[in-house]
């Protein structure tokens, strides 16, 4: 099986960990459109966590690729039934993760990965700047891609007031559209190249406040190629108050959104669809809930916080559904396995 792998804080295993046998709402039960988290990996100097493969590379890679043929298409990178097809996935992405009180920040092209099946399906990855809430999601650190960030979120350094999470998400999945289809972005930050700089993001907040987005000079012309149903939802998706701002749920009663499409984009949703609701059931059976994993995780946390308390070359933690009392080299306490090595049962 082919790995992605990748590092994160380790306090993030325990505490997903600990949710995922406990709630009927936050588990290691990924929706459909994220990628599965399947083995953390300890070794004497690193903790790492290796992931679902996505062989189709990302949509930045995909959309880049249509260049060439953008003139069959009336100038669009990916048709609008096509990026439609695509929009309802990583909406129906974010929307999994709102739901469960956890906003992305970061959502871009990049990381959104892609299957090889015909049409590719979508992955939701890179969760490090994801952040959870508990009665409001309004937030305060200004975090993410400039280009993709609502005005609120890039000016949260100056203002007490914060942004809602849930709001930038959406800002940022406008983007998204956006640049599926025109292949460029509304706000830019051309003059200073380092996204990590002040000065691009003041440069990007500028352009979002000073004219609506299909008005500016740049954007004008290729903002015509674009339905007037499209044209309508962005509008709504970059409706400078947040407070205004479309939700998902309107979102989904949008005509755009519901326009019909290619059999092939049906037939691929509804499987996606279907896939989800095979989770669900897993996830309400308690398929996915392990004492055993939570005791194996926290020893390995354990032993990643201690210098020097790493023996082994590597230890390993699968993370699908562990089958209690079944161990490969390792005893069993408690009902429980201690040992890095135990046998699983793949979701």
């Amino acid at each position: 099986m082919c790995i992605t792998l990748c590092s994160f804080h380790p306090s993030l295993l325990i505490a997903g960990s600990r949710v995922g046998a406990s709630s009927p709402s936050c588990t290691w039960s990924f929706p459909a459109f994220s990628l599965r988290a399947r083995e953390c990996i300890l070794t004497k100097s690193h903790l790492g966590l290796a992931m679902e493969y996505a062989s189709g590379g990302n949509l930045t890679e995909y959309v880049t690729d249509k260049w060439e043929s953008t003139p069959s298409r009336n100038g669009l990178f990916l048709a609008e039934d096509e990026a439609r097809y695509f929009f309802k996935q990583f909406l129906s992405a974010v929307e999994y993760l709102h739901a469960n009180h956890v906003a992305h920040r970061d959502l871009k092209l990049d990381n959104i990965v892609l299957n090889k099946s015909d049409p590719p399906s979508i992955k939701l990855c890179d969760f490090g700047f994801a952040k959870n809430w508990e009665d409001q999601s309004n937030m305060y650190t200004q975090i993410g891609t400039p280009v993709y960030m609502s005005p609120q979120l890039i000016n949260s350094k100056t203002t007490d007031k914060g942004y809602d999470a849930q709001k930038a998400d959406v800002w940022a999945c406008g983007i998204l559209l956006f640049v599926m289809m025109l292949g460029m972005f509304p706000f830019e930050h051309s003059d200073h190249p380092d996204p990590n700089s002040s000065q691009a993001h003041a440069e990007v907040w500028l352009q979002q406040i000073k004219t609506n987005w299909r008005e500016a000079p740049r954007i004008a012309e290729s903002a015509k190629k674009l339905s007037p149903e499209c044209q309508d939802l962005l509008d709504k998706m970059f409706d400078l108050d947040e407070e205004k701002r479309i939700s998902i749920r309107e979102i989904r009663a949008h005509p755009w959104y519901n326009k019909p499409m290619a059999p092939k984009f049906v037939h691929a949703l509804d499987k996606l669809k279907e896939s989800q609701e095979n989770n669900n059931n897993k996830l309400e059976a308690g398929v996915y809930q392990s004492e055993a994993r939570i005791v194996a995780l926290q020893s390995l946390v354990e032993k990643a916080g201690n210098k020097g308390g790493v023996d082994e070359e590597v230890v390993r933690v699968p993370l699908a559904r562990v089958k209690l009392g079944d161990a490969a080299g390792g005893k069993q306490v408690e009902g429980n396995l201690e040992a890095p090595s135990m046998k699983v049962i793949e979701e």
